[in-house]
């Protein structure tokens, strides 16, 4: 009979395939996005001088999103107020870590993410901001709580952002 250390491991080495697979794309699509990069700034050819362009150094794509938080769902409407705060802070918490991590799993060019989650009834007011970069991802989303990952990405919790500046 395996051990259950013995099984996670079969289970890792199952899925290292298709960990390495999603890391290649996503080397590859950064490697594509600076090809696109060096086209653009493929200065017109001066006449006879052999490799004559521009030498790219560093690229970097930013990305900005802002999106509405999801109300409490219309089960828990029967909540007393206390209790529908605390299901929307961590629901509002666990959405934006997931989204974090979808973004980046899926838009491998993107080195930086600025967010903005706004309140599902009142737009103007923002509830989480902040700057994730690609580098602090893997760091953040070790940790067990997921208050303590917007933390660590740089995402101020919602008592933080009375200030409302984007």
């Amino acid at each position: 009979m395996l051990g259950t250390d013995m099984l996670k491991s079969l289970r890792l080495l199952a899925l290292g395939p298709f960990l390495n697979v999603r890391e290649w794309r996503g080397k590859w699509r950064r490697r594509k996005l600076r090809n696109r990069v060096m086209k653009a700034l493929a200065p017109a050819p001066r006449g006879a001088i052999a490799n004559d362009r521009l030498r790219l150094r560093k690229t970097s794509l930013s990305l900005k999103v802002e999106w509405q938080a999801r109300d409490v769902h219309p089960w828990d409407c029967d909540l007393p107020a206390w209790r529908k705060t605390e299901v929307f802070t961590v629901g509002l918490i666990s959405d934006t870590v997931a989204a974090i991590r979808q973004a980046f799993d899926d838009l491998a060019e993107a080195d930086t993410i600025q967010i903005r989650v706004v309140h599902p009834n009142e737009p103007d007011r923002t509830l989480l901001a902040g700057t994730v970069r690609r580098d602090d991802l893997n760091t953040a989303l070790g940790s067990a709580s997921p208050a303590m990952s917007l933390m660590l990405l740089g995402v101020k919790t919602p008592s933080a952002c009375d200030s409302g500046e984007w």
